[in-house]
């Protein structure tokens, strides 16, 4: 089991390995553009200028999650992997992803920050989630808080990968329209607005950390899935 579970970390490792250097590459440049124009707008009314390298970070660890599937999931068990493995090894690699990508946010953050200190550019912003909780300051909050929001988002998209796997563009198209049925239905009834309003209202670290549990409990359901998932996807049979 340990020789397979190893075997296929190392896979999701190299196959994330280029889509990992391409998505640091434009961020890099996006920074430095952003830096460059916020330097320039200094003198400019109302020029400010505001950033959210971990909200990019969100997105790329949400797409990772629903590629993992269509990208490993066929290959793993076609080369012998069980589904059991599969499970342990998918959900050992998102948790090392959402700590290694908000280690990297962490580090990002405290340079950018360093820099428009030393550059006096006040008029630049470098936007995160703890600054809901006045804490963007702490380290250790904004880590906590990226791999929290960094593991649910991740779980969510990677248990839709499967339903597209399982039950091909019908039963995902389905789950998506029941999800947006379900916000309609929460925006005309006003509890979707009263939640915002209250998760404004009343911030809390325990608001990630159910976040954090969320994830948790989707990613176990995703074993309802997987644990006699095709090897081929639906629409490939």
């Amino acid at each position: 089991m340990k020789r397979q579970v190893k075997a296929m970390l190392y896979f999701f490792a190299t196959d994330s390995r280029y889509s990992f250097f391409i998505f640091w590459t434009i961020m890099s440049l996006v920074i430095v553009v952003s830096l460059i124009a916020t330097y320039y707008l200094q003198n400019v009314e109302n020029g400010k200028f505001y950033l959210a390298v971990s909200g990019a970070i969100y997105i790329y660890c949400a797409i990772l999650g629903f590629l993992t599937v269509r990208e490993s999931l066929s290959f793993s068990l076609k080369m012998g992997g069980t589904r059991k493995n599969y499970f342990v090894a998918t959900g050992v690699y998102f948790l090392v992803v959402s700590f290694i990508m908000a280690f990297l946010e962490t580090i990002v953050h405290a340079i950018i920050m360093a820099f428009t200190k030393w550059l006096n550019l006040s008029n630049f912003t470098l936007l995160h989630p703890a600054m809901i909780l006045g804490e963007d300051s702490s380290i250790i909050y904004r880590f906590v808080i990226d791999v929290f929001i960094i593991f649910l988002l991740i779980s969510c998209l990677y248990f839709i990968g499967l339903v597209f796997h399982k039950y091909d563009l019908i039963g995902g198209y389905i789950m998506i329209g029941l999800l947006a049925l379900t916000m309609i239905i929460t925006v005309a009834t006003g509890d979707l607005f009263d939640l915002i309003r209250n998760l404004a209202l009343n911030p809390s670290v325990n608001h990630y950390l159910i976040a954090f549990v969320i994830g948790i409990i989707i990613y176990l359901a995703s074993w309802l899935l997987l644990y006699n998932v095709p090897a081929k996807s639906a629409r490939a049979s």
